[in-house]
């Protein structure tokens, strides 16, 4: 370091935050590594996907608030290429698994470009919706709740009433969308479909099948648990059983 006490110091910070990046970088690679070795199971997968939610975040939250599309409902799509990028990454390929997530995550634009039109918006408006979004997440995260406005004015640096314009102008632009419940039996084919496939990702082959027909989905007919229970053979407090992981599984994307 020869420069100005400022370029010394700015230069020491850029060195501090690559050595992050690569220290988070390498991680990311270790958690995956070791899910896919313990043969990718359901327990391993839930710290990997917490690991890399800030990048899941920061893709979904481009068009949170942007379109007339659930918060929740982008981020299930966003969460479900995640999933896929984890399981159809090859480290031999040369690029981090950052790298590949953040390329797959890309897809995500089709889900929003088949449900909204994006209108135009001027793209400081949309960096103040990302901010606003990722900064109300990572808030969320430390205090386990949702924050208040001066909480959030203090993250962001804004006005209160320059954050309680933008929560009331983001709260007018999602539409409703009910809540999963965890009796799947009572949920029914509808446009909230398409967001329902998603869990499927996550459910074994024996809870796939009980929720196929839960929902009659995938050409399965619909049936009660009861009918369930007689046509797979199984006891209705089993099929009881596996409808609850269900649900429990499915929270995770509302």
């Amino acid at each position: 370091m020869t420069g100005s006490p400022l370029e010394d110091f700015l230069e020491f910070t850029q060195e501090l935050d690559k050595e992050a990046a690569m220290s988070r970088s390498q991680k990311d690679f270790n958690m995956w590594q070791q899910w896919d070795q313990n043969g990718r199971k359901e327990e391993d997968l839930e710290p990997l996907m917490k690991q890399i939610d800030p990048l899941v975040r920061k893709a979904s939250n481009v068009y949170a608030g942007k379109v007339n599309i659930p918060k929740s409902a982008i981020r299930a799509e966003f969460q479900i290429h995640a999933i896929n990028a984890l399981n159809n990454y090859d480290p031999n390929r040369g690029a981090t698994l950052g790298t590949h997530l953040t390329h797959q995550l890309k897809k995500g634009k089709r889900f929003i470009s088949t449900y909204q039109n994006i209108g135009r918006i001027p793209e400081t408006r949309i960096h103040n919706i990302t901010e606003f979004n990722n900064a109300k997440d990572e808030l969320e995260d430390q205090l386990g709740r949702e924050p208040s406005a001066h909480e959030l004015a203090t993250k962001l640096k804004w006005a209160v009433n320059q954050v309680s314009a933008m929560t009331v102008e983001l709260s007018r632009k999602e539409v409703p969308t009910s809540t999963l419940q965890t009796d799947m039996s009572s949920l029914k084919p509808s446009k909230e479909g398409e967001l329902l496939r998603l869990i499927q990702y996550d459910l074994t082959p024996e809870e796939k099948i009980v929720y196929e027909h839960l929902l009659g989905v995938n050409g399965k007919p619909q049936l009660k648990p009861g009918q369930i229970a007689q046509k797979l053979r199984m006891s209705p407090s089993k099929v009881s059983r596996i409808k609850n992981s269900i649900g429990a599984k499915a929270k995770r994307y509302y």
